[in-house]
């Protein structure tokens, strides 16, 4: 039955008939390496510039200075950032082999519905609102700060993304 419904999605997928599919799909492979890398990047970029100020606040804070350790539950938001981070830093490793002649059989355009998702997942998941509620605790008792604006901020980041 999987194997059923795979095939008739992948026949909506074709935008041609046949060999026709193929060759366009590998014309563009170049052009889709690049501009996932540029994209990986910008990502990685977004990420530390959010992650270091916020991690460097609170393990200054005098009141309740971060530690890595489970109970906290800030902790949860630097994890998924840093996710974010990693698995970014590796879409680029991957296309650049791509773009190389390496890693020929890597789809890159599942890899960028792929990358998508998990951004927009951490957006929702890993912002300083949802961490805070998860714990039981109000994002202020938890970050020391008004936090109201990271509530709209998955709305956003899923927008952008859509």
């Amino acid at each position: 039955m999987l194997g059923r419904i795979t095939f008739c999605t992948r026949a909506w997928d074709l935008r041609f008939a046949g060999q026709e599919e193929v060759n366009y799909k590998l014309s563009l492979q170049s052009d889709l390496a690049k501009y996932e890398l540029w994209l990986s990047l910008a990502i990685i970029l977004t990420a530390i510039s959010t992650l270091v100020p916020v991690l460097v606040t609170q393990k200054q804070r005098p009141d309740a200075p971060f530690r890595w350790a489970v109970g906290d539950p800030r902790l949860p938001y630097f994890l998924i950032i840093g996710s974010i981070i990693v698995s970014h830093s590796l879409t680029m490793l991957a296309c650049a082999a791509k773009r190389r002649g390496r890693l020929q059989r890597v789809d890159l355009e599942i890899m960028g519905v792929l990358s998508a998702l998990h951004v927009m997942w951490a957006a929702i998941l890993g912002s300083r609102w949802v961490t805070a509620l998860t714990h039981e605790m109000t994002p202020e008792e938890v970050w020391g700060d008004n936090v109201e604006s990271d509530d709209s901020e998955p709305t956003c980041v899923v927008y952008l993304i859509i």
